[in-house]
């Protein structure tokens, strides 16, 4: 059924593999995806560990619906400490990697430590092989899943791969999929290069065994109604589970002409290197201005006539940020560390939130974008990405269409105010790793810079402009508080017992 799939635990440097069933209890308290990830990290990572080193622990997780027609448009979920913040670092990657996992009979990887020689993972029906991947490394995305294809004998293989920035481990190198689809740009792809794996790949034709088909099924012709175009073939190259349903990408907010240009024009370069299209963008516009600001000279970037427009030169200096050669180098390693290097004044003409690259306050991993909390994480825990949202019309603050697909799915069965207390869980647990990680309330910040515009919330442009840094300090300080997501109030054990997950004071504490 769907809930026989296995948890694997993968320890690189000794190639050992032990897969053991999931707790009915884990399905109680976190559902699964983002929610059960974040269980595993906290439980399996050490404290204040090095990013990039052996200690650091990659979780990658499907969701409770992944693989099933209630998640057509599914999501992986994938966790480790991020070598950018610092902080855990969670993605939800858009694409079919998750339903193929569980097609394999897997629901969550835990890979620890680090393999001597470049390796990739292969996942198929209840088995993980660790095999070589001499041949691969150091090719791009698209010669990855190509030469990997070819080794397997398969076509028809999902993969997360890195390029070579994740293999130079710049830490903003990000995992791509076979879909073309990627994410991390806190680093992810460094940290699976940190660990010598070049790529994750599943190939599954278990079936899953669904409680109640029929009423999955008409679940599913109730959406498909629901979503104009549906029946048009070919919306996309990129095309969820079953559905003919495009997971098209997002064009980003507060983009200048100058930066959308640059980020259209490099976009598929940046991409195959394995970097995060936004983060090189934000990172060569910095130094560009940092530049023509005299603080830094072209000559010092061993890159000759280097400018905004000369497209030769730009394309040289993606390529030295992804292999780390001259400046690429230095601006390999972030903004924030670059800026030790260069000068900390170069920072007033970035602008970083918390090390990372245009993300905001609320979230409880990092500063990213805020969205409707309860509600995201309750999809990220399905394995359901939250476009479905826009495309399928439910309803933001109604849990009564997730109660349902578990059920119909599972024969599990939640109530509204159950759903909600584990997405509160899972966002303490997350916190909660952030403050074993010496994260305190003072280090969210924003630049004196980054205040010109409004960002989510609701003030004015004047009420906005009249916020310097230490307010926005207090506000940061105050809603962490009202929230009780403090260090005082919250790192405490009865908390963690009031929150059922009694089994990690013992790991946070250490």
């Amino acid at each position: 059924m769907a809930l026989n799939r296995k948890i694997a635990h993968i320890d690189l440097k000794r190639k050992k593999i032990n897969i053991h069933p999931i707790p009915l209890e884990w399905r109680r308290r976190f559902l699964g995806g983002r929610g059960t990830g974040a269980y595993l990290l906290s439980k399996y990572a050490l404290p204040k560990c090095d990013p990039l080193g052996a200690e650091n622990v990659i979780v990658i997780s499907a969701g409770l619906l992944d693989g099933t027609l209630a998640a057509p448009l599914g999501c992986t979920s994938i966790m480790a400490k991020s070598p950018l913040t610092n902080l855990l670092s969670q993605l939800q990657l858009k694409g079919l990697f998750a339903s193929e996992m569980r097609w394999a009979g897997f629901d969550h990887l835990v890979i620890t430590h680090r393999a001597k020689q470049p390796v990739y993972l292969y996942l198929h029906n209840g088995r993980v092989e660790i095999r070589d991947a001499k041949i691969i490394w150091g090719e791009n995305v698209s010669n990855t899943q190509e030469l990997i294809r070819k080794d397997l004998r398969y076509q028809d293989v999902r993969i997360l791969g890195i390029g070579p920035a994740g293999e130079n481990l710049v830490r903003f190198a990000t995992i791509l999929t076979d879909q073309n689809t990627f994410s991390g740009r806190t680093g992810m792809g460094a940290v699976f290069g940190s660990k010598n794996i070049k790529a994750v790949v599943c190939r599954g034709t278990t079936d899953l065994e669904i409680k109640q088909p029929e009423e999955v099924l008409k679940f599913t012709r109730k959406i498909v109604g629901q979503v104009a175009g549906a029946n048009k073939k070919d919306l996309s190259p990129k095309e969820s589970l079953r559905l003919n349903l495009s997971i098209g990408e997002v064009v980003p907010t507060r983009l200048t002409e100058s930066r959308f240009n640059l980020l259209t024009k490099y976009d598929s370069l940046i991409k195959e290197l394995g970097m995060d299209t936004l983060a090189v963008t934000e990172i060569l516009h910095w130094m560009f201005a940092l530049i023509e600001k005299g603080i830094i000279r072209v000559k010092d970037t061993t890159v000759p006539k280097l400018s905004r427009g000369d497209s030769h030169a730009v394309r040289k200096m993606i390529y030295d940020i992804a292999f780390r050669k001259g400046y690429g180098d230095i601006l390999a390693k972030g903004p924030f560390r670059a800026a030790g290097l260069i000068g900390d004044s170069s920072l007033e003409y970035f602008l970083p939130v918390k090390w990372l690259i245009k993300l905001y306050v609320e979230y409880p991993s990092e500063m990213n974008f805020s969205r409707d909390e309860e509600n995201e994480m309750i999809l990220n825990c399905l394995g359901i990405s939250p476009d479905a949202h826009d495309d399928f019309h439910f309803d933001k603050y109604d849990f009564s269409w997730a109660i349902e697909q578990i059920s119909y799915n599972t024969g599990l069965i939640f109530s509204d105010k159950e759903l909600r207390k584990i997405a509160h869980r899972c966002y303490a647990i997350e916190r909660l790793y952030n403050i074993r990680e010496t994260m305190t309330c003072s280090s969210n910040f924003h630049p004196d810079c980054s205040f010109d515009v409004p960002l989510r919330l609701e003030m004015t442009n004047s009420q906005w402009d009249s916020i310097d840094l230490k307010t926005f300090k207090r506000m940061v300080g105050d809603y962490y508080r009202q929230r009780k997501w403090d260090k005082k109030t919250l790192f405490k054990a009865g908390v963690f017992k009031k929150l059922e997950i009694a089994d990690l004071w013992s790991a946070a504490k250490r």
